[in-house]
């Protein structure tokens, strides 16, 4: 009895792990910046899945009205990064956080290099 409290206590508390956002390189010649950007959204856009972007997402994107979205860094709106945080089992879904503790993401996939 006393073993399943511990396993119980485990999974109720969740490790921090500090890792950076940046991008990589799988192979020669072959690069993938950290960001990708609403501009690279509506340049991938075809109208049909899986790239059929919302009417609505078109229609900001071309208003240039973003507010207080805009990355000043990239001149454009941030939609996903990538970092190099373990994704195993189990963490998926957990929040990605900046230095001041706000969250500003998900876990939500692995890429596992070639």
């Amino acid at each position: 009895m006393e073993r399943q409290r511990d396993v119980s206590r485990c999974q109720r508390h969740h490790p921090i792990h500090l890792r950076s956002v940046r991008g990589y390189d799988p192979a020669d010649a072959v690069s993938y910046h950290p960001f990708t950007s609403l501009k690279g959204v509506i340049a991938k856009n075809t109208g049909e899945e899986p790239f059929n972007a919302p009417a609505g997402l078109v229609e900001l994107y071309n208003k240039k009205d973003y507010g207080k979205w805009t990355d000043p860094e990239l001149n454009d709106v941030p939609v996903a990064f990538t970092h190099m945080a373990d994704i195993a089992g189990g963490n998926s879904g957990s929040p990605v956080m900046n230095a001041r503790g706000e969250i500003v993401g998900w876990c939500s996939t692995a890429i596992t290099k070639p």
